[in-house]
């Protein structure tokens, strides 16, 4: 049985209730945590911070993270609920922004955007278009 959150759970919990604006890496989490330097961040702390802070995203349905799909694969913690924190997070992991879209008739829909772009020219010999 679960004894609840942790110290480590405890510390990102309230990083994100003192300031509701924030999006964090890994990296920036464990310097928060753990008051290190950045390049004293050892794997043992980003593991540990890892796992509290997905712990945490289970228990509190405001908290997400993403993961960065270039070199390194970061991982970035955000709220949901906070639209700034929501785009600083979604565009520190390198992923497309949402957009509010009005719905006609009263009423917000919030939606990521993907572009796509029409290739041009010839494609394996053949016209693209």
């Amino acid at each position: 049985m679960s004894r609840g959150p942790g110290q480590i759970e405890r510390t990102i919990g309230a990083i994100f209730d003192s300031d509701p604006t924030t999006a964090v890496t890994t990296t920036e989490l464990c310097c928060w945590v753990y008051a290190l330097d950045p390049h004293e961040v050892g794997k043992e702390h980003r593991v540990a911070v890892i796992r509290a802070g997905k712990r945490l995203a289970q228990r509190r349905p405001e908290l997400r993270w993403a993961q960065s799909p270039g070199s390194g694969h970061a991982l970035v913690f955000y709220r949901a609920d906070n639209e700034i924190s929501d785009a600083a997070g979604r565009k520190k992991a390198g992923l497309p922004p949402r957009e509010t879209v009005h719905i006609q008739g009263g009423g917000k829909l919030r939606m990521e955007v993907k572009t796509r772009t029409i290739p041009t020219g010839t494609l394996r010999g053949k016209p693209a278009c």
